[in-house]
This record gives structure tokens, C-alpha cells and sequence, in this order.
């Protein structure tokens, strides 16, 4: 199997792709404001959303930067709101993987290949983001991430939660 590719015709995966975008846009001054206030209702401890991400602490100190006012929201954010999947999944990864694993944390690409058997391609992760447009390539990756997630892990570890 292979994750190489999200399919296009998958709302989800079209909604996440451009929520990426705006995201990454952000730094662009006519977004800034847009992107606060989404944010703010997404973090917000009313909302109905839960925050799923990986390796979630990276991506909550860019979006700190990005937004402080979610410094306040996310100090009453409860483990019910905000899901690190790579936190979730490491003891039934470090058990799946073996003793090599034991001191170590799971990468999402690892995750797919030990649990999911695909191998998901990470070439992306390192292209130019701050460049825009973003091409076709770096818009799928964002939303393939976000699919695997969502689509394939979280269903996964959801008794875990």
C-alpha cells in the first residue's frame, strides 16, 4: 500500500488541503485576521471541534506565535479537546515495533508503516513553504497528512483515548 497520494475527490481532504493553506498563509498580512479568528473558535473550550494533531506541541508553538491570545484558551483546554496522536499511539507502537523502539517516539511515517502497512511519502516536508503559491505537491501533503489522521489513525487508537 502506498499514501503517496489523497483522493481528489474526497471532501475531506479537499477542506483540509485549503484549511493548510490558509493556515500557512497566515503570515500574510490580509489572512492574519481571518486566520485568529478561526483559530480562536476551533481552541475554544465551547466549541464542539476536537484538535487532533502529531507531534502536536511543534505545530501549538507555531500557532502560539501565529495567534497568542491561545495561550488563554488552551491553558483550559482538556485532554478532550487537544488529541497528539503521537502521544496516544507510542505504547502500542513501542510494543508493535519491538525493543529497538523503547526509548524512542513514533514518527508518522512510522505509524503508517508499522500499523497501517503503507509507506507515506515525506519528501515535502522540508520544500519551501514560506514560497507562494504553495504548488500542487505541497497542498497534497498537507492534506494527506491530515487525511491519515483522521481517516486511518485516529479511528486506530480511538479506544486509547
Amino acid at each position: 500500500h502506498s499514501c503517496s497520494e489523497p483522493r481528489s475527490t474526497d471532501p475531506h481532504a479537499h477542506a483540509l488541503m485549503h484549511a493548510h493553506a490558509y493556515v500557512r498563509a497566515s503570515k500574510h498580512k490580509q489572512y492574519q485576521a481571518k486566520v485568529k479568528e478561526v483559530l480562536l473558535k476551533l481552541f475554544d473550550t465551547k466549541s464542539p471541534f476536537i484538535v487532533v494533531g502529531f507531534a502536536f506541541e511543534r505545530d501549538m508553538e507555531k500557532l502560539l506565535a501565529l495567534v497568542p491570545d491561545l495561550a488563554l484558551l488552551c491553558e483550559g483546554a482538556t485532554a478532550h479537546k487537544i488529541v497528539d496522536l503521537q502521544k496516544v499511539a507510542l505504547e502500542s507502537w513501542r510494543e508493535q515495533a519491538g525493543p529497538r523502539t523503547k526509548n524512542s517516539v513514533p514518527s508518522l511515517k512510522g505509524l503508517c508503516e508499522c500499523f497501517l502497512g503503507m509507506t507515506l511519502d515525506k519528501k515535502e516536508q522540508c520544500s519551501e513553504w514560506e514560497t507562494r503559491p504553495l504548488t500542487r505537491a505541497q497542498l497534497e501533503y498537507a492534506a494527506l497528512d491530515a487525511r491519515i489522521l483522521d481517516a486511518h489513525l485516529l479511528p486506530l487508537f480511538r479506544h486509547l483515548l
